[in-house]
């Protein structure tokens, strides 16, 4: 029987009225000004986002993780987030889009409201004020009535003109609302994180430049919270159940799993890579930026998604490393890539501009890139054919964000693909006897036969080498 005890775990989270409040930036501020304070603060980030991330774990200096409801399981979710937050002075959740946004318009499925419900998390609600005054208190008290069973817990306002402008909201909501508002931020701050098509730009690749920002960023961000507040709500929240831990023997390394890290790939969940090293995988960052040949004996490359496109001169000028990749494919290496890592091994990456690049040439066909969004959002996949992954029939589910489509002769499909249970059907990705290759993001949490699976070709590959 599981033994469990309850215990505090102090906790926010912050999320908005839609996407595009400044919520990242917000709490960037926040984790760098609290660490700053010597607090030991975990962050999270609602739903599969990759970016945002990357942001927190730089101004934490702690590893951010994705609690997702709709990849995970709930059990899955909450046991996550206890095991990273025992030992924290406090937890810190990110929302996405809006506080009720998610996998459908008529239930909290894959919303922050459902995480927020699940881990009971005071909620600090951020509003956009620019253009509000007393409507502001009309806006807050609608995100109050819709789910009565969120622990609404204060309200934040950005984009403020100046003090009396953030009096007059301030009153409006206390008064209708009864809710506390816990400070602003002015919209003069000029604290504005730098963006792209997939949004803000990640901290891999431009490092130099955005740790500059996170100084500015927490002195501006919290020069107007009261902060004292915003911990007397944390540590007001419930007491949650946590599992007693038992001290995990760590697995015998049975193989080596080269994986992609760099400015152009790092999009990957943490726990997938942890995952496979819990099972006994040695993972092994290299670059294909940088570096000219693959680590050297690794039985499995695992390439993620980034933003290749963005470095394809570097990479198509770095020959020595694309020969060494095809050569090791070619030889029966176990590869799995996932969007940019698709990319990558394709034929040419054609861009927007028609220029065309090559690239590794594992698989057919060319990438080519568009100024409109191809897929986006959450799919149900269910497996074509046997793969490194997955066996025929095996059914998962996943994610898609990509402004490229892959222009390929006729290949032997990795996935059937639906944005609905019931909706139309797509074929997606590639497989072939040691590649499985797809736009399709997938959480080895949510299924952790892949990564089982996975390490079970890597080693049979080491033992024909």
């Amino acid at each position: 029987m599981k033994q469990e005890k309850m215990t505090l775990i102090p906790r926010l989270m912050f999320t908005a009225t839609e996407s595009g409040m400044g919520k990242t930036t917000l709490v960037t501020g926040l984790l760098r000004y609290w660490t700053e304070q010597k607090l030991r603060v975990q962050p999270f980030k609602v739903g599969p986002d990759y970016i945002d991330p990357s942001f927190h774990t730089a101004a934490s200096m702690r590893v951010s993780r994705n609690l997702d409801s709709w990849l995970l399981k709930k059990n899955q979710i909450k046991s996550l987030f206890v095991k990273h937050s025992v030992d924290v002075d406090l937890t810190v959740i990110e929302g996405m889009m809006g506080l009720y946004d998610g996998f459908s318009p008529t239930s909290e499925e894959g919303s922050s409201a459902e995480v927020a419900k699940l881990l009971e998390c005071p909620v600090i609600l951020i509003v956009d004020a620019s253009k509000m005054a007393r409507s502001a208190a009309a806006l807050v008290k609608g995100f109050q009535q819709l789910d009565k069973k969120i622990d609404l817990a204060g309200v934040i306002f950005n984009h403020v003109s100046y003090e009396s402008h953030y009096q007059i909201l301030k009153k409006a909501v206390e008064k209708e609302c009864r809710l506390p508002c816990l400070g602003y931020v002015a919209s003069n701050a000029h604290i504005h994180l730098p963006e792209q098509n997939l949004g803000l730009v990640p901290v891999e690749a431009a490092s130099g430049r955005l740790k500059k920002w996170f100084d500015l960023i927490a002195k501006k961000v919290s020069k107007n919270i009261d902060h004292q507040k915003l911990m007397k709500i944390a540590r007001q929240a419930k007491k949650i159940s946590v599992p007693v831990m038992v001290k995990k023997t760590l697995a015998k390394k049975v193989c080596q799993i080269a994986y992609a890290k760099d400015e152009a790939f790092h999009f990957y969940y943490p726990d997938n890579i942890e995952v496979l090293e819990e099972m006994g995988a040695e993972m092994v960052p290299f670059s294909p930026l940088y570096e000219n040949n693959l680590p050297e004996g690794v039985d499995a490359l695992y390439l993620g998604g980034g933003f290749p496109e963005n470095y394809v001169n570097e990479i198509a000028s770095n020959k020595l490393m694309l020969k060494s990749v095809r050569q090791a494919i070619k030889k029966g290496l176990p590869t799995y890539a996932e969007c940019g890592g698709l990319m990558y091994l394709c034929e040419k990456l054609a861009l927007k501009n028609k220029k065309e690049l090559k690239m590794v040439g594992a698989l057919p066909g060319k990438v080519v890139m568009t100024d409109t969004l191809q897929r986006f959002g959450y799919t149900f996949i269910e497996a074509v054919r046997n793969s490194l992954l997955f066996k025929k029939g095996d059914k998962c589910r996943g994610h898609e964000f990509h402004y490229s489509y892959w222009n390929s002769p006729k290949q032997k499909s990795a996935y059937k693909t639906r944005k609905k249970v019931k909706g139309p059907v797509t074929t997606e990705g590639f497989v072939s006897s040691n590649i499985l290759a797809s736009y399709v993001h997938v959480h080895f949490l949510s299924k952790p036969e892949c990564a089982k699976r996975f390490i079970r070709y890597a080693v049979e590959y080491k033992n024909l080498k």
